[in-house]
């Protein structure tokens, strides 16, 4: 099992001089398995996975916050037929899925309807109900603590004995998100905010990686990845984290585009 990443930062994407490091992109993960790829979560880091032409692949959609769906605008592997595309996710309303997922695209805040174009099957999924994706690679959804119905994916590949857990936009409360991870390989994190910011923005859905250390010792994982940092932290600001943090970095490490992890 192998994860890249291809955005690792959160609300907004920014690519300024002072996090090159780091990168700028917003959510967007690959998790290669022994079945079916696994694309988790849209953001602008989409379009560098476009890149690769890849045209059969499941994709994993946590919520439809704007950073987390802005990459499918212009991902034309959706649209372009003979490609194998399924899209899971929660339904939030009344409405079809695809609607609901492809809303934001449509006149007059887009050229045209995008939710018309699109080939992929998009597949509703429910809180603690696992699902096949490829033969032994097994996807269960969760609910975390973030508006609008966001939801984590613990994925299991059974063929290979791996396992990797996605907490993005999450703000650790208690035990909440810790079962569905537990003895995972490796967990994907939401570290938005530094310890000192944090303190100022409780309640915003949004965890550090102090809550993140603790999930880490509770659940028995076998690494974690401080994930979905927010836009304006610069390089410097994460490596200062990093330092005053000690952690040792084999089991902890902050995401940056880019990254590999072989599990």
């Amino acid at each position: 099992m192998t994860i890249k990443i291809y955005g690792s930062r959160g609300s907004a994407p920014n690519f300024t001089g002072n996090n090159t490091k780091y990168g700028g992109n917003t959510s967007c993960v690959l998790v290669e398995t022994s079945g079916r790829p696994l694309v988790i979560d849209c953001g602008s880091g989409l379009a560098w996975f476009a890149r690769e032409g890849r045209g059969n692949f499941d994709i994993l959609l946590s919520h439809l916050h704007i950073d987390h769906i802005v990459g499918l605008g212009m991902f034309a592997p959706l649209w372009q037929e003979g490609n194998d595309i399924r899209l899971f996710t929660k339904s939030r309303d009344g409405r079809p899925l695809k609607e609901q997922v492809f809303g934001i695209f449509r006149p007059p805040y887009w050229p045209f309807d995008l939710s018309e174009r699109v080939c992929a099957e998009v597949i509703a999924v429910e809180e603690d109900v696992p699902f096949s994706v490829c033969g032994n690679v097994v996807v269960t959804p969760f609910r975390l603590e973030h508006p609008n119905d966001t939801i984590g994916f613990r994925i299991d590949d059974l063929a290979a004995g791996k396992s990797v857990a996605y907490i993005s936009d999450h703000e650790q409360i208690g035990d909440r998100g810790r079962s569905p991870v537990q003895g995972a390989d490796v967990i994907i994190f939401d570290a938005a905010f530094l310890p000192e910011d944090y303190t100022t923005r409780k309640g915003f859905g949004h965890s550090d990686y102090l809550a993140g250390i603790k999930l880490a010792e509770e659940s028995g994982c076998g690494r974690m990845v401080f994930f979905h940092l927010a836009s304006n932290y610069s390089d410097e600001m994460i490596d200062k984290a990093v330092r005053d943090a000690g952690l040792p970095a084999d089991k902890y490490m902050f995401a940056y585009d880019g990254m590999e992890i072989v599990i």
